[in-house]
């Protein structure tokens, strides 16, 4: 109770600075009084003992922690809110890098049991680019011995052991800041100021790849600028895209990959941070990818003729609007996370971060709320998509007809599939599979076919709509499976393919597409293959699986002879558009 009033006290005083340290060093006070005898009972028992540890030897409160001030960052991978805190956590770590009397500590208490692995633990510190110890809490022992209750929450340990105020949820780093700043200054004279040593992890070398999030197939057309066919690869953990021809799987071009960044400019100076979803529009004759790039909260418009890269959307930092329609500069979005083609010169943003699904305009570049109010729940509306909740949309894919228009979602914290319904006959939201029909249980996750609600996913980040099949395909990330449903009876299967060699195995798949061979009359799904750091191609005709080795060598644009692109062209607000 004494933790929540302070951090209530100090929202209120967040235009302050100076009356939230007059605040903090009252509460010092009354933490410090506390009689000795007290303090003992009070004090934070060790870490799991039965743990490991990542970046660094396993620590300890009478050890290498004695007389810190430890921040204790409880979070797991799958949480969007604990990784919008990682940023904030880096800069806060960068600030106190010289007063070694602060600890900075990552607890993994993982929600899904595929969380919980040793393996999950350290791809995801790598991924996000942890620097601090991290302790994996497989038992959530930690988590139920320091009485946290959600993730994600900071605690911060004073000298003495004691907890001395807890920040729940995302948004906290000023107070933290502040709170930091007092405490270092009250404890001067008593903490232990010995340097912790680390011990970074490594990735195995020689991959091309490394964690890649999405993968999408461009059939060839007049508009292209290449030869054949192409897959478009978001390699999130370089920072860069990759367009790969589909059928010799040459490197073609190489969009960013010179460090995280926010930079426009030509496809060799320009930078992303850790980009996911990416869509194909041609817009009078001029090829066009929009990207969501993830961490720089941002859509991205990439000229596949100019071979330039533009910001369209965003900020540059997340936001926390929940409507949108704000002009595109000032625009704040919250982790876009894929995009697809809707209709006409519409896209569809599946805006993790705040638990909606958004729309974008191509011709205007203006982003507003299309399905979600921003609550974070697992809730379907028979009348109208606008009302339902989401959780965490991190895949999104459409099917459509004259009469209708199904937009697929892969609701990654509900670990379901999800459909958004508009036809001349209403509008609504509708489960395929997955989960249950408890809008407030999110817990509900397994890896079972079946139909409906008795099927079972854990936290899927990929779906892709298959024309040829008119099936819906299905990356189950954290069961490292590839799935498909019908959509219509709502039956999900587990595809089986060939595992002989232990490099196609499946390592939390987070993206999908297809390449249809028109020759061998063959089908055949690309998948991202996030944590084993490459892509798999699987043959749907004879279950057969290869790893798709890109080329890196001779990289050129391989770009043919083409009239320069025209300018836009639109009339009484209509786009003139090539064939999406």
């Amino acid at each position: 109770d004494l933790f929540v009033a302070m951090v209530a006290q100090l929202k209120t005083l967040k235009s302050s600075r100076k009356s939230m340290k007059i605040c903090i060093n009252r509460y010092l006070k009354v933490i410090n009084s506390i009689p000795k005898s007290m303090q003992k009972a009070l004090q934070l028992p060790e870490f799991d003992s039965t743990a490991h540890w990542f970046n660094s030897q396993p620590l300890s409160f009478e050890k290498e922690l004695n007389k810190k001030i430890v921040v204790v960052d409880f979070w797991t991978v799958c949480c969007v809110n604990c990784l919008h805190t990682l940023p904030a956590l880096k800069l806060l770590e960068e600030k106190y890098e010289n007063d070694h009397s602060i600890a900075f500590v990552g607890c993994h208490s993982g929600k899904f049991s595929t969380e919980r692995n040793d393996m999950t633990v350290k791809n995801a510190i790598l991924r996000h680019e942890i620097e601090h110890p991290v302790i994996n809490d497989h038992r959530m022992k930690v988590w139920k011995d320091f009485r946290t209750r959600c993730w994600p929450t900071i605690l911060i340990v004073g000298p003495n052991r004691l907890p001395l105020i807890k920040f729940r949820g995302e948004g906290h780093k000023d107070r933290i800041d502040t709170f930091l700043e007092v405490a270092s200054e009250v404890y001067r004279d008593t903490t232990n100021k010995d340097k912790i040593d680390l011990e970074a992890e490594s990735l195995a070398e020689g991959s091309v790849l490394q964690f890649p999030g999405k993968i999408k197939s461009l059939v060839k057309d007049d508009n292209l600028p290449y030869q054949n066919g192409i897959l478009v690869v978001s390699d999130s953990g370089n920072h860069r895209l990759l367009i790969v021809d589909e059928i010799t799987h040459q490197c073609l071009d190489i969009i960013g990959g010179s460090g995280p960044g926010l930079e426009d400019g030509s496809f060799e100076t320009s930078k992303f941070h850790f980009p996911q979803g990416c869509e194909y529009l041609s817009i009078n004759g001029t090829p066009y990818l929009f990207v969501c790039d993830t961490e720089n909260h941002c859509i991205r418009r990439l000229d596949l003729h100019a071979r330039t890269v533009e910001t369209v959307s965003g900020t540059g930092k997340q936001g926390f609007d929940r409507s949108g329609g704000k002009e595109p500069t000032k625009q704040a979005l919250s982790t876009p996370w894929d995009i697809c083609y809707s209709d006409g010169c519409k896209m569809l943003v599946a805006m993790a971060g705040i638990h909606q699904i958004w729309q974008f305009d191509c011709q205007t570049f203006k982003a507003r709320v299309f399905s979600g109010t921003g609550k974070e729940m697992n809730l379907n509306t028979p009348t109208h998509y606008r009302n339902a909740c989401w959780a965490q949309p991190s895949g999104v894919t459409t099917y459509k007809t004259k009469n209708l228009l199904r937009i697929f979602v892969a609701d990654s914290e509900s670990s379901s599939i999800r459909a958004i319904n508009i036809s001349v006959k209403g509008n609504s939201t509708s489960n395929i599979a997955g989960a249950s029909e408890d809008a407030k249980n999110l817990k509900n996750f397994g890896d079972r076919d079946g139909i409906g609600f008795d099927a079972k996913f854990q936290h899927p980040r990929g779906v892709y709509w298959c024309p040829y099949l008119e099936q819906v395909l299905v990356a189950d990330s954290y069961n490292h499976k590839l799935k498909v449903i019908d959509p219509q009876s709502r039956e999900v299967e587990t595809i089986e393919f060939d595992l002989s060699e232990d490099s196609l195995a499946l390592a939390e798949p987070s993206g999908l597409t297809t390449v249809y061979d028109e020759q061998k009359d063959e089908l055949s799904v690309c998948i991202a293959n996030t944590n084993a750091h490459n892509l798999i191609e699987v043959n749907l005709s004879s279950g057969e699986a290869r790893k798709i080795d890109i080329k890196m060598d001779n990289i050129s644009p391989s770009i043919l002879d083409y009239q320069s692109p025209k300018k836009l062209q639109c009339k009484d607000g209509v786009c003139l558009l090539g064939s999406p």
